[in-house]
Order: structure tokens, then sequence, then C-alpha cells
């Protein structure tokens, strides 16, 4: 049984690192926005000309354009929500390890597992929904 003291030194420990890395997160997504924007909207120059259009090129613009902008969001949601989880599983993992190593080990991989999960099953969402698409 973990005394009562250390429980409140706990959750006091999981909201400084939970505001911590919310913190981070959004200091880093100013930049990944500005990245993003930066890298979204450079583009060649297409030189429209009445004999010869460049429609095709336009096409492929703007689809590379959209998979960026979508592989951009679904990196940035996976990557808020593996933090998440990571900020809450570190003190469980800590609790756990007060009993017992392979506990603190059981609840360590398990939550890598839903990191895991999650990231996977985004990006395999993505990827079918393109396959079905095309």
């Amino acid at each position: 049984m973990v005394p009562l003291h250390d429980n409140f030194l706990i959750c006091f420990l999981v909201h400084l690192n939970t505001t911590g890395a919310t913190s981070f997160l959004f200091t880093e997504y100013q930049y990944v926005g500005i990245f993003m924007v930066g890298l979204s909207t450079k583009s060649q120059h297409c030189t429209y000309d009445v004999h010869r259009m460049c429609k095709p090129a336009l096409a492929t613009a703007l689809f590379s354009t959209v998979s960026f902008l979508l592989e951009v969001i679904t990196s940035v949601l996976s990557g808020f929500l593996g933090m998440k989880i990571a900020t809450y599983a570190n003190p469980r993992t800590t609790l756990e390890a007060r009993k017992s190593v392979g506990k603190a080990f059981i609840t360590a991989f398990r939550s890598g597992v839903v990191m895991g999960s999650l990231l996977f099953g985004s990006v395999h969402g993505w990827i079918e929904e393109f396959i079905n698409r095309n």
C-alpha cells in the first residue's frame, strides 16, 4: 500500500508532468504549423498558356498538398495522444514498480502497445482510404 502523502506527491508530479508536456506540445505545434504552411504553399511556377495547359501538374500539386496536410494532421494528433498516454502511464508504472518489476514492465508495455496501436491505426486508416478512393 502506498502511503497517503506519497499519493499526493505523485498527483502533484503528474500535474506538473502533464502541464509541461502540454506546454511543450503546443509550442512544438506552433513551429510545425509554420513549417506546414510554408511547405504546403511552396510550389513551382506553372506557366499558363492558352495552347499548353498544365492541368495534370496542378492536379498532382493539389493532391500532393492535401496528402501532405493530412499526414501532418495525423502525425500531430498521434503525437498529442501519445504524449497524453505516456504522461498518464508514467505514474502508474511507478506505482507498479513499488510492488514488483514484472508488474511495472506489464504496465509500461501495455501503454506502449496502446500508443503503437494508435499510430498504426491512424496511418493504416489513411492508407486504406487512399487505396479505396483510387
